[in-house]
């Protein structure tokens, strides 16, 4: 038995998963036709559901439960349900390159995160309130240096949507296969950063090598850097509304110990998420990038891609016209 005689995957969890089985694709050699083809639907069981969130959002499906996850089950067994198509980002390490389809981030947002997982299964989506409470009374600072490619014109990379049930991932594959592109093979220690180079937007060296001239870079204490490339964090929490599904671009927020007047106006950055006010504060800083790097200049702090931890001393992060396919509701015209 083939995943490619299915129609799709359904996926009964949170992004974590999601982000598993992208990336269990992506490590095919067939990863240029399967990805797009295979959609993956997501009965949400996380305590995030981000990667959802965000594709109810831009259709205006309903954000509460119990209705989202009614509406999710209605979605993945839908004999009209079609597909979304998600535009992925190039994550580089210098340990591994990883798909992504939601998020970086470090300091305070993903200490967040990741500290308040001791909490998930009593506390839900709850827990974020209760970890960002307790990281803001104790605040840390995190020494890093930023560079990033300022966005002008990307690669937008619109594909045409189809019927989740109308063929099999195999049938459709053959005409994904014929946009593929052909893979450069300089030689290097981790695995696909030939393969990643031919779906990048914008031509930009590995980790390892400085970064160009038309960079922006600086070096300071920072409260949190956070990108994102949908719209939602969480199902409460429109993080970039402004993000489309398939976008071209990273959405950069940072904050730096040196502007923020006090623990206070972290709090209410912090609960204003939840009403889309939060970016409006003098002290939080957002740009649009096709490509950013942060390196950590401190130890102890987390690093993470999708909601998950990586071990990393520093992290790139460029756009891709590599898509990956969601199960979504039957719409009589086409979405960006």
């Amino acid at each position: 038995m083939t995943s490619t005689n299915f129609n799709g995957i359904i996926i009964l969890s949170g992004d974590g998963l999601v982000s598993e089985v992208l990336n269990g694709l992506i490590e095919r050699e067939d990863r240029t036709s399967i990805v797009p083809s295979i959609p993956i639907g997501i009965v949400p069981c996380g305590s995030g559901n981000a990667l959802l969130a965000s594709l109810f959002f831009s259709q205006n499906e309903p954000l509460s439960n119990p209705k989202f996850t009614k509406r999710a089950i209605e979605v993945c067994c839908s004999p009209g349900s079609s597909v979304q198509l998600v535009n992925l980002i190039h994550v580089q390490t210098d340990k591994e390159n990883i798909a992504a389809f939601l998020s970086v981030g470090w300091g305070l947002i993903a200490d967040i995160d990741i500290e308040s997982e001791r909490w998930r299964h009593s506390l839900g989506s709850h827990r974020f309130v209760v970890g960002s409470l307790i990281r803001t009374l104790n605040l840390r600072t995190y020494r890093g240096r930023l560079s990033y490619k300022p966005y002008v014109t990307g690669i937008q990379n619109v594909g045409k949507k189809y019927d989740v049930y109308g063929k099999t991932t195999k049938e459709r594959m053959t005409h994904f296969s014929s946009h593929c592109h052909e893979e450069r093979t300089t030689p290097s220690h981790r695995v696909l950063d030939a393969a990643w180079r031919s779906f990048q937007t914008e031509k930009v060296d590995d980790i390892e090598n400085d970064v160009s001239d038309d960079w922006i870079h600086f070096e300071d204490e920072f409260i949190t850097v956070y990108a994102v490339t949908l719209s939602h964090i969480s199902t409460d929490a429109p993080f970039a509304p402004q993000a489309r599904m398939n976008d071209d671009r990273i959405y950069l927020t940072y904050i730096l110990h040196k502007d923020i007047p006090s623990r206070l106006s972290l709090i209410k950055f912090l609960s204003a998420i939840k009403t889309q006010k939060h970016l409006d504060m003098p002290f939080v800083k957002t740009v649009e990038v096709s490509a950013f790097r942060l390196e950590p200049l401190v130890s102890g702090s987390f690093i993470v891609v999708d909601g998950e931890v990586v071990e990393a001393t520093k992290v790139q992060a460029v756009t891709s016209t590599l898509n990956m396919a969601v199960f979504a509701p039957q719409r009589e015209r086409e979405y960006d």
